[in-house]
């Protein structure tokens, strides 16, 4: 039965499916294998190269047949690889360094206000502060992690995703711009990956794929040779489309960050709409309700109409400035909010020293032992980065665990009630390790409603969301509607002790 795979790379791992036509699929994910390097969290590229060719096995354990195509989706702004004249030449970093200050801003970029932030931003020149010879003798371009997975498999280095501190424009900049801009970087733009659009077929599979993720033996992966590859976007959008989340039913995901997106049209933010309605032959002759003179006549009616997607993506955009990246479809962009990771090892330590080797998750009856609102302990997300407030020498590693992820939770609450919306839909949460799935009836005692609890990787659901997407991009018919079981959870009788403790928590944060 013809297929679909898919791999989908998060800033947490890797994950791969394989969608048939009959809705039955098979999944596999792993956790990067993360080192520090350069004063960073980063994967070494044989690391990367084992963890792609594990996935690619997986998919073939209970198949004959290849794919019809594989679907690829990609972080957005999260990941950074230098490059040289062959390819990948770094680890793949997961963080940026320490800012550079302005006074260190060359003369010729702090002139220019947007020169200077594209060489504040970029992984290049803040490493540079610390280890003046990267790059000095070899030029060195710049690739995202899709990037460098999309040229082992084809040989092509190209991502609908942008690598982390790059502008948003890249690598499109002008004729006039396009030199000062990787100059201001420090990349070399011969030996940078190209940007494609979402849902579009890239390349194909190399036949040196074997070779490329250094493996023996292995004749099912030369079975794949001339396999189209599609870039479907962020991950967080196939993430969210399996999710079959929308602008009021988000798709939530918590880890050591929170990600909360949903899915809707690419012109969704767009400054202005043109559309051409046709008139019928009984309605020539009509007054036109849409034209300025008509529009203040029109009756209103006495409740609010219902908006479309895009419409609801406009509208919360007045009320919370949205990111917005590619994919998972031709037509459809992904939109969201999130907030940065725990970077700090002040906060990391603690978390690995309550986490089960076993199963890479906190067991719930070690974190239950920090009491609902972890003894006053706050966690707090601003422009600084995150901040304790609270913390006392009583605290123990539990506290500050549980103090983690009620902020987390506090964030989602607050971005929602800043909509200022009645009648939102219940958000779509997966968890992700360090948490046990209990932490699901925190998460609805949090915000004081309903949830839809997912008990897979976003990893996986990401891969199942990219291979169902590309199957209905290439208009495959299936015979069973695929789906993915969840959970209802509804708030406890805990839910109004949790409402003082927010209460605080959006007071500490308004004096932030």
């Amino acid at each position: 039965m013809p297929e679909i795979w898919s791999l989908s790379l998060t800033h947490e791992g890797i994950g791969a499916c394989a969608l048939g036509m009959d809705a039955s699929h098979r999944m596999y994910s792993e956790r990067w294998s993360f080192v520090r390097k350069y004063g960073l969290w980063c994967v070494e590229m044989a690391e990367l190269r084992k963890a792609v060719a594990r996935a690619i096995r997986a998919l073939w354990a209970d198949s004959d047949i290849p794919p019809t195509a594989i679907a690829l989706s990609t972080p957005q702004s999260m990941t950074a690889v230098f490059a040289d004249r062959q390819g990948p030449a770094s680890p793949v970093f997961f963080d940026a360094p320490l800012t550079i200050p302005r006074r260190d801003i060359p003369k010729d970029y702090g002139d220019t206000p947007e020169l200077g932030k594209a060489y504040r931003n970029s992984v290049l020149r803040r490493l540079q502060q610390f280890y003046p010879e990267l790059g000095l003798n070899t030029p060195l371009g710049i690739h995202s992690l899709g990037a460098a997975v999309m040229r082992v498999l084809t040989g092509h280095s190209a991502d609908a995703c942008i690598p982390l501190g790059v502008p948003s424009q890249y690598p499109g900049f002008s004729k006039e711009t396009r030199a000062m801009f990787f100059q201001a970087m420090g990349y070399h733009p011969d030996f940078s990956s190209q940007r494609v659009f979402a849902g579009k077929r890239v390349a194909c599979i190399t036949p040196e794929l074997a070779a490329n993720l250094s493996v023996e033996n292995a004749p099912e992966f030369s079975r794949l040779a001339g396999i189209p590859v599609y870039c479907l976007g962020n991950s967080d959008g196939a993430r969210s489309y399996a999710s079959a989340s929308n602008p009021l039913s988000w798709s939530v995901q918590a880890g050591t960050q929170i990600r909360a997106h949903w899915t809707a049209g690419c012109n969704a933010l767009a400054a202005f709409e043109i559309q051409i309605i046709p008139k019928t032959p009984d309605t020539d002759n009509a007054p036109d309700a849409q034209t300025p003179d008509n529009q203040n006549n029109a009756s209103q009616p006495d409740e609010p109409s219902e908006l479309t997607a895009d419409e609801w993506t406009r509208l919360f955009n007045d009320s919370l400035r949205l990111e917005v990246s590619p994919g998972p479809q031709k037509a459809l962009a992904t939109y969201g909010l999130s907030l940065p990771g725990f970077d700090s090892p002040f906060i990391l330590d603690p978390i690995r020293a309550l986490t089960d080797p076993h199963s890479g998750r906190i067991l719930f009856k070690t974190l239950s032992h920090a009491p609902l609102g972890s003894g006053g302990l706050h966690l707090l997300h601003n422009a600084s980065g995150w901040q304790l407030i609270g913390l006392t020498s009583a605290h123990e590693n539990a506290h500050l665990v549980r103090a983690c992820f009620e902020g987390l939770m506090y964030s989602v609450r607050s971005w929602r009630e800043n909509l200022n919306q009645k009648g939102l839909g219940p958000i779509r949460l997966v968890l992700s390790p360090p948490w046990p799935s209990e932490c699901a009836q925190w998460a609805a005692d949090i915000m004081q409603s309903a949830l839809i609890y997912i008990d897979e990787t976003s990893e996986n659901l990401a891969a199942f969301g990219a291979a169902l997407a590309l199957m209905r991009d290439l208009k495959l018919e299936m015979t069973a509607k695929p789906h993915i079981p969840a959970q209802i959870v509804e708030p406890s009788e805990r839910s109004a002790y949790y409402q003082l403790h927010y209460q605080v928590h959006q007071q500490l944060e308004n004096r932030l």
